[in-house]
């Protein structure tokens, strides 16, 4: 009886690592990216048309963004806005990643200090005392690529070393 029983866990045991794998690998794949939303907020990609991005600095050297028209640029707006907690003053948390596209470009591929192209800025916008605000982003991977007429694929992998950050890539389609 002893030697069914120890048969029987390690078959339990077996089972279980087996589901847990096929699990995990599911719960990445979101719309056949391997991105995933955290479950604490919601992500938005939203295209700001004939928009381009300034950062600037206030008279406290705080950086700080600014909207100008252009008639060349599309600016692509990534948000992923973390739900406030209930009965908690200043819990909102949100952080933003901006990325100027050319209207006619096809492919961009970028990495590390070539993302200055493209102006990519990422801001985190919380009541996080001295850890909040805008800063461009100097480290990172970006590929954008044209799938058909409208339709871009993006693939965004980060880091920001300014300031603690949850997003660190993110993967979609967008239609300009």
């Amino acid at each position: 009886m002893l030697k069914v029983n120890k048969f029987f866990l390690i078959f339990i045991v077996v089972i279980a690592c087996k589901t847990s794998n096929t699990s995990s690998k599911s719960e990445l794949l979101n719309n056949g990216n391997l991105f995933e939303c955290p479950k604490d907020g919601i992500c938005t990609i939203d295209i700001l048309n004939n928009k381009l991005i300034k950062l600037k600095k206030d008279e406290f050297d705080k950086p700080y963004i600014d909207f100008e028209e252009s008639s060349t640029i599309n600016l692509l707006k990534f948000t992923y806005k973390r739900h406030p907690i209930k009965d908690v003053a200043d819990s909102n948390y949100e952080e933003v990643i901006y990325i100027e596209i050319k209207k006619n470009e096809e492919n961009i591929s970028l990495k590390n200090e070539e993302l200055s192209t493209v102006n990519a800025i990422f801001g985190r916008l919380c009541f996080c005392r001295g850890s909040s605000g805008y800063f461009p982003i100097q480290e990172g991977n970006l590929n954008v690529k044209k799938i058909s007429k409208n339709t871009y694929k993006i693939d965004f992998s980060f880091k920001i070393n300014e300031v603690p950050q949850v997003i660190t890539f993110f993967s979609d389609t967008f239609n300009l």
